[in-house]
This record gives C-alpha cells, structure tokens and sequence, in this order.
C-alpha cells in the first residue's frame, strides 16, 4: 500500500472518530436543560471589573465596566474608551527622524538603481591577435610543470 492511500485512510478514520464525538456529546448536552439562574459565584465574578492592560488597580475607578456588560454587549467594535493624546514630538525630534527616513529612503534608492559592476567580457579573435601578442600572453602566464617522479 502506499504512503498516499495510508494518509487517506488515516484522515477517513480520524473524521468518522470526529463524528462518532461530536454525536455523543450532542445527544449528552440534550439531556442536560440549559440554566437560566445565576448562581452566587457566578454573579460575583460577571461583577468583576474590567482592568484595561498595563493599568494598575488604582485604574479602577476609571475601569470601562464589568465582564457582565462585556458578554452582554453586541458583538461590534466599540467606541474609543478614552481619548488618546495626539503624539507630539519636538521640532528638532520631528526633524531628526524625517531625516532619519529620508537616509533610509536614499540608501534604498541607492541599492535600487546601482548595478553591480560587470566584468569586461574578453573576446579572443584569433585573426586579430598578432604572434607577438601571443608570445607576450603565454610568458605571462605560469605553466604547469608535471614531475614524473614521486617524491617519496
């Protein structure tokens, strides 16, 4: 059998498991009646308030409200719970950090449009190569020299 058809088989099984637990639990959760009375505990914590993050419980007073006016609310966003401060920088901040983006922006551009150099493309004609030009090349280079004994 192959891996293809294993993982197949495994995934049908593990989706008939699904299914058999999702059918007992539904014909569980109809025998139990939903609860409509809240008991004591139940009240005390849906009285609980609300701490926003990173405020500490002297923010209480100020808290939004409680878990109970959470669940109950509908389910769209809400209103901006207060007013946040407009974020104001100093002139000589304000300027540093434009001129910190506009660095950052040149050095894009700069990597954008900057080709990398290209190596010169060397083009060997033989008719256009006199001997003395070829003499000339072949001293520069080093030729190998091949020993036939071995060193040891």
């Amino acid at each position: 059998m192959s891996r293809r058809n294993e993982i197949k088989q495994k995934q049908a099984i593990q989706a008939q498991i699904q299914l058999a637990f999702s059918n007992s639990e539904k014909k569980a959760a109809s025998w139990l009646a939903p609860s409509t009375e809240t008991t004591e505990s139940n009240s005390t914590y849906l009285d609980l308030p609300i701490v926003p993050p990173g405020a500490g419980l002297s923010s209480l007073e100020e808290s939004p409200g409680n878990i109970r006016d959470f669940i109950e609310s509908d389910s769209t966003k809400p209103t901006k719970l207060r007013p946040s401060k407009p974020h104001q920088q100093t002139k000589a901040m304000s300027a540093l950090t434009n001129k910190m983006r506009s660095e950052k922006r040149d050095k894009i551009q700069k990597r954008l449009t900057t080709k990398p150099p290209t190596k010169p493309v060397k083009k060997e004609d033989s008719d256009s190569d006199s001997d003395e030009d070829r003499k000339i090349r072949n001293s520069r280079t080093v030729k190998k020299s091949i020993k036939s004994k071995r060193p040891f």
